[in-house]
């Protein structure tokens, strides 16, 4: 899995947005975070066009700040090749 640091030095970055030319460009810092557990086997849930990732204490320790509301990320990729997010509020802020 790819840490926000390793993050930030592949990326150029302009506050929590990746710049850099590519298929993560004007995406948040976390989606090639996502993007390899996806690779590497781990979204919770694939339908075949839309991935799903529960975020857990883990996900919003790496990143304070970004995901600390989020309940889940959604990613996708389109014909084109990049690489799209979306994201859905936690129902219970408590956890």
């Amino acid at each position: 899995m790819l840490k926000r640091d390793e993050i930030l030095k592949l990326y150029a970055t302009e506050g929590d947005c990746i710049t850099s030319p590519g298929r993560f460009e004007r995406e948040p810092i976390w989606v090639p975070y996502f993007w390899t557990i996806f690779l590497d086997g781990g979204a919770d849930e694939d339908d075949g066009s839309v991935l799903t990732f529960n975020i857990d204490a883990e996900d919003r320790a790496e990143f304070p700040g970004l995901l600390d509301d989020v309940g889940q990320v959604y990613l996708w990729q389109d014909d084109n090749g990049f690489v799209h997010s979306e994201i859905r509020e936690r129902e219970d802020a408590s956890s």
